[in-house]
């Protein structure tokens, strides 16, 4: 925050009297939503078929109601997948990346090379916000396991409720299946408790949170 803008953004802190009293913030809409889904499918036949073990596929299949899963691509990683949703989101969004106040990124992996090279530092909102120019955004990441997007919404949301920022996004990018690979060689049956990884997927989600500007609409 030590910038020009570093007393703007401390400000954003506390109200800002008449001018934020004057717009109705009780409502959040989704003003733009971007996805990247990589090409490849795998089925979920498949992926038992890959395990070591035997487990047996209907009702594995008919439990998780999952039939196939997105798998990225031999280059493509976290911060890969995050970077396509953020550059989908904000093709459809009227917002360019200096409008942006707040960048939550809520990715649990970190997975972000190749030959397992893990990004602890610096954070992938920094990463994303040094990529795509977000010069104006408060950028920090939130870690809640499977619910991070929706608790990033939830932060975002009473944010924007309290007039703190103007507009938010939120953003994750999951690589995941290496754990599956790890699992189908060490997975001994259907008991096993690492079975969950034989659900995971690959995908990366952005989205623009602003107030609602009309009355009854948003959440």
């Amino acid at each position: 925050w030590i910038t020009p803008r570093g007393v703007e953004l401390g400000n954003r802190l506390a109200p800002r009297g008449e001018e934020r009293e004057s717009v109705d913030k009780s409502t959040t809409v989704i003003e733009s939503l971007g996805v990247y889904l990589p090409e490849r499918a795998v089925t979920t036949r498949e992926v038992l078929h890959g395990c070591r073990a035997a487990i047996g596929l209907l009702p594995f299949q008919t439990l998780t109601g999952i039939e196939s899963r997105r798998v990225a691509g031999e280059r493509e990683f976290s911060l890969d997948l995050a970077k396509r949703a953020v550059a989908d989101c904000l093709d459809r969004s009227r917002y360019v990346p200096e409008d942006i106040d707040l960048l939550l990124c809520a990715n649990i992996s970190r997975y972000d090379g190749p030959d397992a090279r893990f990004t602890i530092e610096p954070s992938t909102s920094l990463l994303l916000k040094r990529h795509f120019g977000f010069r104006h955004a408060l950028a920090f990441d939130v870690l809640n396991a499977c619910a991070g997007t929706f608790t990033a919404l939830y932060l975002a949301d009473a944010l924007i409720t309290r007039g703190v920022v103007e507009r938010a996004m939120v953003v994750s990018g999951e690589y995941a299946t290496h754990l599956t690979l790890a699992a189908q060689t060490l997975i001994d049956g259907p008991s096993d408790p690492r079975l969950p990884c034989l659900t995971l997927g690959d995908a990366g989600i952005a989205l623009v949170l602003e107030p609602s500007s009309r009355d009854g609409v948003g959440f």
